[in-house]
């Protein structure tokens, strides 16, 4: 994954692998990702996000922090060609992003 500027010492990656029923099974790793708050004062959590090419961006999750900075996520798609997005975000029900990525991928499960 790609961090943004605002992130220089965080890590991340993304491995995408053939699951079930022709989906995409994704698991989404970061370290040293400062806490939300710290890049967006409202902000209290950490949103997934994935975009295809031609449709909307969509929330798949929360990406949870634990003491050492770390989180993960693991989602299934039905996407092959996607986009995954991190943003800051004040809840985790927001529809959107609503500040700057922190990390972007890009995917092709082909």
């Amino acid at each position: 994954m790609a961090a943004s500027g605002e992130t220089p010492a965080a890590e991340g990656t993304v491995t995408a692998e053939k699951g079930d029923n022709d989906n995409t099974v994704v698991s989404v790793r970061v370290k040293h990702l400062a806490p939300a708050s710290r890049l967006a004062s409202d902000a209290t959590t950490y949103l997934v996000w994935v975009q295809a090419e031609g449709s909307g961006i969509r929330s798949v999750g929360q990406l949870k922090l634990d003491d050492d900075l770390v989180g993960r996520l693991d989602f299934v798609t039905p996407q092959k060609v996607f986009r995954v997005v991190i943003t800051p975000e004040a809840h985790a029900t927001v529809p959107g992003p609503s500040h700057r990525a922190v990390f972007t991928a890009d995917v092709d499960a082909r």
